[in-house]
C-alpha cells in the first residue's frame, strides 16, 4: 500500500481543496459563510475519505442519496477539473466528454472497421 502523498488522487485533491480555498476567500460575506465554507467542508472530506481509503484493509463501499447541494459542488469541480483533464485525454475517448458520446463512438469505430475490412470485403484478424 502506497503512502498517501505519492498517490496522484491524492495530490488532486489537495490541488482541488487549495484552489477552493482560495476561490471562498473572494466570496461576499454572505457567500463565504454558506457555500463557501460547505465547499471548504466538502474539499477537505474528499482529501481525508482518500487517506481512509488508502489505510483500510477492507474497501467497503459507501452508498447513499446525494444532498440537494451535491449537484452544485459537482458542477463546480466537474467545470475545473475538466480543464486540466481534456487536453491530456486521447481523441477517441468518448464517454462523458462533450461534443463525444456512444453514438459517435461507434460511427468512428464502424469507419475503422470499414477502413481495415476494405468495406467488408476481407476479414480484420
Amino acid at each position: 500500500m502506497a503512502y498517501y502523498e505519492h498517490l496522484p488522487i491524492y495530490k488532486k485533491a489537495m490541488e482541488v481543496a487549495v484552489y477552493f480555498e482560495n476561490i471562498v476567500k473572494n466570496f461576499s460575506r454572505y457567500n463565504k459563510y454558506t457555500l463557501g465554507s460547505e465547499l471548504r467542508t466538502v474539499s477537505r472530506d474528499i482529501v481525508k475519505l482518500i487517506i481512509k481509503a488508502n489505510s483500510a484493509r477492507e474497501k467497503l463501499r459507501e452508498i447513499f442519496a446525494a444532498d440537494f447541494r451535491d449537484p452544485i459542488v459537482h458542477h463546480i469541480l466537474v467545470d475545473y477539473l475538466e480543464k486540466i483533464w481534456e487536453p491530456k485525454f486521447i481523441f477517441d475517448s468518448y464517454a462523458c466528454r462533450k461534443n463525444k458520446g456512444i453514438h459517435l463512438g461507434v460511427k468512428r469505430l464502424r469507419g475503422f472497421l470499414r477502413k481495415i475490412t476494405s468495406n467488408g470485403s476481407r476479414g480484420a484478424f
